[in-house]
């Protein structure tokens, strides 16, 4: 239910005609349908259905606002995530996202590292983000959060297979709401989000920080978690 009203607030914007303006993927700016080869892969963007595919790249991005994929400013968004990519990101984050974003990692294996200064893996600007797929997903900040709402209002809905989360600090911070779990293949967790089989969170540098912190409203599927 939760993924169907997601699709359908996007499916109301693109009636409304709301048009994508610019998404930029490892330093490449795109602003309407494309094809690109770039780190060793492919990259494309259908502006009709406002789908951006991304197959086996590899992106090494650095310095501040140099983020390996930067959708902020965006207004609805669908990611579709195969093969092997790796997308890093020095001082700056792996991914920034805003609007509407639903982020499938289709097959293989995706992973967001955001090293250096105080960035994110993901970090979110007044952002719902749903993250889906049969592939597996690694979330690493070397210095802060793996995933963190940044500006706004942020809300995450975690559907994927399986998702690693490996910070500095919290695992998933400032959120106004996690929710875990679909029809399709719901993960299990425990109560109160330790480790478990699809969501896992490594360990952290300091005892003082969670695997997720300053959330205001926490929920599953199979109500694990008050």
């Amino acid at each position: 239910m939760k993924q169907f009203i997601a699709l359908l607030a996007m499916a109301m914007l693109t009636a409304a005609g709301a048009v994508a303006e610019t998404i930029w993927v490892n330093g490449n700016k795109i602003t309407g349908t494309t094809t690109l080869s770039t780190g060793g892969g492919t990259v494309s963007y259908n502006a009709t259905t406002r789908v951006l595919t991304i197959n086996n790249v590899v992106c090494n991005r650095s310095g501040s606002n140099n983020n390996g994929i930067d959708c902020k400013d965006v207004t609805n968004l669908f990611i579709k995530m195969s093969g092997t990519n790796s997308m890093t990101a020095n001082n700056a984050s792996a991914m920034v996202c805003g609007g509407i974003v639903s982020l499938e990692i289709v097959s293989g294996t995706t992973t967001f590292i955001s090293t250096a200064g105080s960035q994110n893996a993901i970090g979110m600007y007044n952002c719902n983000l749903t993250i889906t797929g049969a592939g597996t997903l690694n979330l690493q900040s070397t210095n802060s959060h793996a995933l963190q709402g940044r500006e706004g209002t942020n809300n995450v809905w975690l559907q994927i297979a399986k998702c690693n989360f490996t910070s500095a600090q919290n695992g998933i911070y400032n959120l106004k709401k996690l929710s875990i779990g679909s029809s399709a293949a719901t993960p299990t967790v425990e109560r109160g989000l330790k480790q478990t089989t699809n969501i896992h969170f490594n360990a952290h540098t300091s005892s003082s920080y969670a695997h997720v912190a300053s959330v205001t409203t926490i929920s599953t599927d199979n109500d694990y978690i008050n």
